[in-house]
């Protein structure tokens, strides 16, 4: 979820610290209209569970894979035209979802998507750490506040109406627009330099903390099981309208959306303990899942874990960017390690499925999150303790 701290916004810059969240702002936008919906596109297309499982596995396995190979590649090369062209992708790819035929198809545009992802947040990324301080990154995650709630009610109304086609079309507008946008603000080059020691620090950062690292493996993991699978859970398992999915989805990111208002303020309190207890929250959450029936009931709790899941990725990242001092880093091991985990947690719930129900699939998240967090606690209990 973005980090919107209002009063930092009333005056923007002109430079690039606006102007790549302008550009994240258009990236999401466009994404943003389909992709919480994505699932029940891929059921119209005669997707198995396993083969949805297989279509997030590769978009975010493509992501986590490319981050650090494409970081690489990239070295002299101007971040500000993979930037532009990262655009063009994105665009490609929607008209790639419209024009596929086929399973294999769609699937190959998954991996695509992957590489364009990442090297969007490779160049955008390196651009801010160049030129900027914080701030610019606050602008950065500040920008997908709008579209966070604002693109899933507008691609969720035109999928009601009209299907999946012409949202596919408005996407690539949109990110047509970012590109001619982008081209015209962004002016200066910013060739792409390699670092030494990442390794080393990472190594460092990860044995000292092996047990919070486990911890927020696992919620990411849990994260890769909701957002293939809880838009087709409420299709196939409850027969939810999709006017009424839509209702709910949009509502859940308003309501996320509106958290972020003070998430500033919430970010400077956040400590390893509260990984822990998003953990919790959507375990108990998932548990809940398994058993109830009344819509009314999975809505509210749908919020609840939407938190736990919001509190579960802001604060991994507080505790990777307190741990590694260098932004840059931080940001790029956050993209691999939760793109990995979410790819894990979809080809996992994917293959599962097809040997137990949906309910029981959310049994066995909520187990696996309460049971490796209760580990936790009475580690550190014990710990202070002696």
């Amino acid at each position: 979820m973005p980090h919107l701290d209002i009063k930092h916004y009333l005056h923007f810059p002109k430079d690039v610290a606006f102007y790549v969240p302008i550009s994240h702002f258009f990236l999401l936008f466009g994404y943003k209209l389909f992709s919480l919906y994505y699932p029940l596109f891929l059921i119209e297309r005669n997707f198995t569970m396993s083969q949805i499982g297989c279509a997030y596995l590769l978009i975010y396995a493509t992501i986590a894979v490319a981050c650090p190979i494409l970081k690489k590649l990239f070295v002299n090369r101007d971040a500000r035209k993979i930037l532009q062209f990262s655009f063009l992708g994105y665009a490609l790819y929607s008209f790639g979802m419209i024009i596929s035929k086929s399973v294999v198809e769609i699937l190959i545009w998954q991996i695509f998507l992957g590489v364009c992802s990442s090297s969007f947040y490779i160049s955008s990324r390196y651009i801010l750490a160049k030129r900027v301080s914080e701030r610019g990154f606050s602008y950065f995650y500040a920008a997908p506040f709008i579209a966070s709630f604002l693109a899933p009610l507008v691609g969720g109304l035109i999928f009601v109406i009209s299907g999946f086609k012409l949202v596919f079309v408005l996407s690539a507008i949109i990110q047509l627009i970012g590109f001619i946008t982008i081209s015209f603000l962004i002016k200066e080059k910013f060739y792409i330099k390699t670092k030494r020691r990442d390794r080393l620090i990472l190594k460092k950062v990860i044995r000292s903390n092996l047990l919070i690292v486990t911890l927020f493996i696992l919620s990411l993991i849990a994260i890769g099981v909701y957002r293939s699978f809880f838009v087709v859970f409420l299709k196939e398992d409850l027969n939810v309208a999709k006017k009424n999915i839509v209702l709910l989805i949009t509502t859940s990111s308003f309501m996320l959306s509106l958290i972020s208002l003070k998430t500033s303020k919430i970010i400077r309190k956040i400590e390893k303990h509260h990984i822990v207890v998003a953990c919790c929250v959507i375990g108990a959450a998932s548990l809940a899942f398994s058993i109830l029936k009344n819509l009314i009931l999975i809505a509210s709790l749908f919020l609840i874990e939407n938190f736990g899941r919001w509190l579960t990725e802001t604060s991994k990242s507080v505790f990777l960017a307190r741990n590694m001092y260098d932004k840059e880093l931080a940001a790029t091991f956050d993209t691999f390690i939760t793109s990995l985990s979410v790819a894990i947690g979809s080809i996992l719930a994917g293959m599962l499925l097809n040997f137990i129900s949906m309910r029981m699939l959310f049994a066995i998240v909520g187990f696996m999150l309460l049971f490796p967090s209760l580990i936790v606690t009475l580690s550190y209990i014990g710990r202070n303790w002696i």
